[in-house]
């Protein structure tokens, strides 16, 4: 019982904007790198694609997604890795797994539609990563549940179901960059604080979701998650094609 009232009390810490940012991962699995027409190669001979979603974000189940009307939004589902100590900062490969006080199952919900637009203009793409309700998250997993060597050395399993169809499986060990080095790397571009989380990428499989979907995400043997999916109230898509084509 002590366990679990830590960890929802941790989980609605983070949803109050305790932790400060999310910062996600792009093509960091080999399949979803090939899916995006992107080489897992050339990812692995540079640097970690990594952008940030803002806390408003957050959603908890049975949420729901709220989908702008327009928008057309697709589920990826993620491993989140959560920060449990002030300052980390230039950690090392080697000691960046003491700064993790847990895990969590998440969804980085995307706007594609939007995301393509931007690009195609040579713009950011934060919009597509950011409305409310676009990180759904599980309960904290503490890191004494899902040990180092666990994680590291076996790797876990996320999957993802639309309408109780299969979308997205994959083991954590098909990663291009690792949980450590990913908590090096980021801690070397930017000071991560407590509960701020890492979104360490996600498997193939990534397709849309629909209003009245029922989206169900978890990760194998340690938790599980599901959302319902429904439109906003307001017409976004219009509006935002509008400002891109000034």
């Amino acid at each position: 019982m002590a366990v679990a009232a830590a960890a929802s009390t941790l989980r609605n810490m983070l949803v109050q904007r305790v932790g400060k940012k999310i910062v996600a991962v792009g093509r960091n699995y080999v399949a979803h790198a090939a899916e995006m027409n992107a080489s897992a190669d050339a990812a692995r001979t540079s640097d970690p694609l990594i952008f940030l979603k803002p806390t408003s974000s957050y959603v908890l189940p049975p949420g729901p997604i709220v989908r702008p009307r327009g928008f057309e939004i697709q589920h990826e589902v993620e491993l989140g890795v959560v920060i449990g100590e002030n300052a980390v900062r230039n950690v090392s490969v080697a000691k960046a797994m003491d700064a993790v006080v847990g895990y969590v199952c998440a969804i980085d919900v995307t706007a594609r539609n939007v995301q393509n637009v931007a690009k195609e203009k040579g713009h950011p793409w934060t919009v597509s990563k950011s409305c409310d309700t676009f990180c759904p998250i599980s309960d904290l997993i503490p890191r004494q549940k899902l040990p180092d060597d666990v994680l590291l050395e076996k790797g876990v399993e996320l999957y993802l179901k639309v309408n109780g169809q299969e979308r997205q499986r994959d083991s954590t060990l098909s990663m291009v960059w690792t949980v450590p080095e990913l908590i090096s790397y980021v801690s070397s571009r930017m000071t991560l604080e407590s509960g701020d989380i890492i979104l360490t990428g996600t498997p193939s499989g990534v397709a849309y979701m629909l209003p009245g979907d029922v989206v169900e995400a978890g990760i194998t043997n340690h938790c599980s998650i599901t959302f319902d999916v429904q439109d906003g109230e307001s017409s976004a898509w219009d509006e935002y094609r509008s400002s891109m084509a000034t």
